[in-house]
């Protein structure tokens, strides 16, 4: 029998979990312990369920089949997701990293892939009574892509300075991962956009648009991992999608990685000053 469980925190120590942040439990569980699981799961949608009326942030339960993760960490799923894409060798390419996770694979990409590196800076539109939940995205020149359910319960203002706000920071964050270094030319040559992972998506499709106002000759969306929802989604938005996995059920991203600390800012500008236009 299982100790008192009365918060979140209880839950964490009674079971073999890993909370990575507020917003995020990782339970691993191998495929003998589904009465582990199961109990689980009816304690944590009960916390869910009151977390949500107290409108607070609800925690992310996930489960990794096997007990295992897919990635050691960004780095590992860049080197894999740069193997998969070798047809792209030798081939005119420039690879865009959505910063910040993003950036750690598309530097392993574009190093395998001998191209260079350039960044599409696209950010998130939260919900104003709830940041972290996504209700769109707004990439840097000012395209948006927005949830048509969760925009509709806005009236037009609120939505517009969510908008703005995302947009300004957008513009913000290119100009500190970049400072002066203009866009690498992509006409004719073909855009390879990298992240990792696509969980709802927004980010991505905002991407592909901005990168298609620039003329490449094709685009390609390149994860370690998508929900297969999404993946079909931007399928159909893209020339040619690689994804290493497209696991049945995605809650976050976070869960196929070992290691999935937030990368900073400082590391990115770390990573870009390290790299040219040209050559890694």
């Amino acid at each position: 029998m299982n100790p008192a469980i009365e918060n979140w925190n209880d839950l964490v120590a009674a079971f073999d979990c890993k909370r990575t942040s507020r917003t995020e439990i990782i339970l691993n569980i191998d495929n003998d312990q589904s009465i582990t699981w199961a109990e689980f799961i009816r304690h944590g949608l009960s916390f869910a369920h009151g977390a949500r009326i107290a409108r607070e942030r609800v925690v992310v339960v996930i489960w990794i089949q096997g007990g295992k993760t897919m990635f050691p960490d960004r780095t590992d799923a860049g080197r894999k997701l740069a193997r998969a894409l070798a047809a792209y060798r030798e081939r005119p390419v420039v690879v865009y990293a959505l910063p910040r996770g993003g950036v750690v694979l598309g530097v392993e990409v574009a190093r395998f892939l001998e191209a260079p590196l350039d960044l599409i800076v696209v950010r998130k539109i939260g919900h104003p009574l709830e940041p972290e939940y996504a209700i769109g995205a707004v990439a840097e020149d000012g395209y948006v892509i927005r949830n048509p359910k969760e925009a509709a319960t806005l009236d037009t203002q609120r939505f517009s300075n969510a908008v703005e706000q995302a947009l300004q920071e957008a513009r913000r964050r290119r100009e500190l991962f970049l400072g002066n270094r203009k866009p690498v030319p992509v006409e004719n040559k073909i855009a390879i956009i990298v992240d990792d992972g696509l969980a709802t998506g927004f980010t991505m499709l905002a991407a592909i648009q901005e990168i298609r106002k620039r003329h490449p000759q094709m685009v390609v969306v390149a994860v370690p991992v998508a929900a297969p929802d999404i993946a079909d989604k931007v399928r159909s938005e893209v020339d040619d999608l690689v994804v290493l996995h497209t696991p049945q059920w995605l809650a976050a991203i976070g869960a196929f990685y070992d290691e999935f600390d937030q990368v900073s800012d400082e590391e990115v500008i770390a990573l870009m000053n390290a790299t040219s236009s040209h050559k890694l």
